[in-house]
């Protein structure tokens, strides 16, 4: 009695094909062995190699998650502490595996899952190359003072013996960083974009597109200013 495959939905058929594929059987051995036609063979070809992609997946991940690893993909003291640094850095989680060149379902389902330390401080990196980011970008759009100092060195001056020495001085003076329409745009169509949100025209539109469209009128600097301007003027 050939076994039903004709839909897909015969696990003990879908199996018996996976294994024959996966031990290298033509397609003709495969046919005898499951009782089919080329047709049916053919016209089924997309969801059974769809089917053995995903067994293959999973069998890997059953390996790993059972300690089967490589030296290659273990995580080592030095491996933690580079992922640490790459999320800390700004990085997901698939972008650090990437640049470790470890696959991801070795991170995922083999380092955050013997160690739930180690997910926990990758976590918490991310969280805070986020808020950094976020911050930075706040305080861009909002303008800033920024701290200068100026050293002065005076040379040839005499002291109260008649010896001549050199005098060192620190000016401390501020510049101002105006704020940046452009930053306060990207946080408001990120953090609000059921109320600030931009077409492909480039127009405001929301219920607050008009505040928007205010501040960057309100903010535009007059011809002749800079984006920096001395503490006082």
């Amino acid at each position: 009695m050939p076994i039903d495959i004709m839909t897909c939905n015969d696990e003990q058929a879908l199996k018996k094909y996976y294994e024959l594929w996966k031990q290298g059987k033509t397609n003709e051995e495969i046919m005898k062995a499951l009782d089919i036609s080329k047709g049916v063979l053919d016209g089924l070809a997309p969801e059974l190699l769809t089917y053995c992609r995903k067994a293959i997946k999973e069998e890997t991940r059953i390996s790993l998650t059972k300690g089967n690893l490589p030296d290659g993909m273990k995580l080592t003291p030095a491996r933690r502490k580079e992922f640490i640094e790459n999320m800390e850095a700004g990085c997901s989680v698939q972008e650090s595996a990437l640049l470790m060149n470890v696959p991801l379902v070795t991170v995922m389902d083999v380092w955050f899952v013997e160690d739930p330390d180690f997910k926990h401080l990758a976590d918490t990196a991310q969280m805070r190359a986020n808020t950094e980011a976020v911050k930075a970008l706040i305080k861009r759009a909002q303008g800033y003072d920024l701290p200068i100092a100026t050293k002065t060195v005076t040379e040839g001056m005499l002291d109260k013996m008649g010896r001549e020495m050199t005098v060192t001085s620190t000016t401390k003076t501020k510049k101002h960083v105006e704020p940046s329409v452009k930053a306060l745009e990207v946080y408001l169509y990120n953090r609000l974009p059921e109320k600030f949100s931009k077409d492909g025209a480039g127009s405001i539109t929301g219920a607050k597109g008009k505040l928007l469209m205010a501040l960057e009128a309100a903010l535009e600097p007059e011809e002749g200013d800079s984006e920096f301007k001395e503490d006082g003027e």
